[in-house]
């Protein structure tokens, strides 16, 4: 029964920061290019 809240808790721990990370690439490359 605890299953599912748990995948839902882990998904959420290995997306929230897959996100992050990709917006942090972005802003970096944006810095970057602006020099």
């Amino acid at each position: 029964m605890a299953a599912p809240a748990l995948e839902t808790t882990i998904s959420r721990f290995l997306v929230l920061p897959a996100q992050a990370g990709i917006q942090l690439n972005k802003m970096d490359l944006s810095m970057r290019r602006d020099g």
